[in-house]
């Protein structure tokens, strides 16, 4: 059984899920970024799958998001808001981060950040940023956000600086071993596979990588299945658990148990 909590903290709308009766405990922290358009209600499933592994999750509202939409705001947003978006959500990592911090309840100082679509361009942007995040997924986003939406219309005077700054294409090194997993569908209608496989392709064989890992699913389209969310938690649930050299293969041979694929 898991608890669950609304609150806020400064202006940020969350949702908390923990093990139940667990909640005052020390946990290890995972922090999950929703897509484009959503909100952290439509996390909740990627939430109690990572819950039900030992950990505390945050899934917060990004900015114009959920209960931080503006009065009066159409129901489509203008696209070009998530220059905004995302750098929002990362700047106010470390306000949730300290939070937790203060209270003394993140275990082992493990803090993981996942997230889909725009929530896994934000895990990118997080891992170039905060060298203390110690895992990462990131399900059909792009770790190359500038090229992507220069390529999608954007102009270059369009992206801000510190989208520049965390590009994780850019600064690749800066995943420093930590374990960091990507998965994406080839046929992904809008956020195109290219992105993830040209990084993990050229970059692999850095040593910074040596526990990056990359899986894709033939076809499919801009959707997380849910044998993917459950990777995710179990990916994650090792990386807290297990020595980084079985954290792949122990996450490959759950799925085998579950699913009968790797």
């Amino acid at each position: 059984m898991l608890t669950f909590k609304r609150f806020n903290i400064q202006s940020i709308p969350l949702i908390e899920i923990t093990p139940e009766q667990q909640e005052g405990e020390s946990l290890p922290l995972a922090i999950h970024y929703h897509g484009w358009m959503n909100n952290k209600d439509y996390s909740i499933a990627y939430g109690i799958e990572i819950a039900k592994r030992g950990f505390r999750v945050v899934m917060a509202d990004a900015l114009y998001h959920g209960e931080r939409r503006l009065p009066g705001q159409e129901k489509d947003q203008d696209q070009r808001k998530i220059l905004q978006v995302i750098p929002q959500s990362v700047s106010e990592f470390p306000i949730i981060l300290d939070y937790y911090q203060q209270e003394n309840l993140i275990a082992n100082d493990f803090i993981a950040v996942s997230g889909q679509s725009m929530g896994g361009m934000t895990v990118c942007m997080l891992i170039a940023a905060y060298p203390e995040i110690s895992a990462g997924v990131c399900l059909e986003g792009t770790p190359n956000p500038v090229k992507m939406f220069i390529e999608n219309g954007y102009s270059v005077e369009e992206i801000p600086d510190n989208f520049k700054s965390f590009d994780l294409s850019t600064y690749p090194k800066r995943i420093s071993k930590r374990p960091m997993l990507f998965w994406h569908a080839q046929g992904d209608q809008w956020v195109d596979v290219k992105y993830v496989q040209d990084f993990y392709h050229s970059n692999k064989e850095l040593e910074a990588l040596k526990n990056t890992h990359f899986a894709e699913d033939e076809g499919g389209e801009h959707f997380v299945p849910y044998s993917e969310v459950v990777r995710m938690a179990y990916f994650l649930a090792y990386a807290y658990q297990s020595p980084q050299n079985d954290i792949w293969n122990n996450t490959q041979q759950k799925m085998v148990e579950l699913y009968g694929k790797r």
